[in-house]
């Protein structure tokens, strides 16, 4: 089982041994086995909302886009620079992606941007940016991380046969 451990200030907490660990299956205490640390560049790939239900159209009077927008903002500070940073975004389909090349400065450029133009209120296809992103990760590394920053509506018809399965 894969875990992180973070301090207060939100720095890595490295050298924990399996003694540090309390592991309760079904409510019973059971030994750890293992505790290893790894350090591994990590990949993170942001899929963030831009549907009607977020305010993206109105980006100035938008309560959920503002916090979006900071969200990512925040996520962009305080990640190592040795961290690759991609972005899905998405409405009712997947509508803008920044690969890792770009990352960080293309990102920035995209938050600022503001507003995204809609021609009117379509769904959020929340399932199909997962996928896709979760495809984009493949093959997956140790420290691959999808943060999803929207409102969770997933309501743009979508087609789940033949998605992909984390193993």
């Amino acid at each position: 089982l894969p875990v992180n451990v973070f301090n207060r200030q939100g720095n890595i907490v490295r050298d924990l041994r399996r003694e540090n660990f309390r592991v309760l299956i079904d409510g019973q205490s059971v030994e750890a086995q293992d505790a290893q640390y790894h350090v591994a560049p990590r990949r993170i790939l942001i899929l963030l909302d831009i549907s009607w239900s977020m305010g993206t159209a109105n980006a100035a009077n938008s309560g959920k886009w503002r916090v979006a927008c900071e969200a990512v903002a925040v996520l962009l500070a305080h990640t190592p620079e040795d961290a690759s940073i991609a972005l899905i975004a998405f409405d009712k389909k997947v509508e803008h992606t920044i690969d890792f090349a770009p990352g960080r400065r293309a990102i920035e450029s995209f938050i600022r941007g503001g507003t995204v133009e809609h021609s009117e209120p379509r769904g959020a296809a929340l399932f199909d940016a997962i996928n896709e992103g979760w495809t984009g990760l493949q093959p997956a590394q140790q420290g691959d991380a999808l943060y999803v920053i929207g409102d969770g509506d997933d309501t743009a018809p979508h087609d789940r046969r033949g998605h992909a399965e984390p193993p």
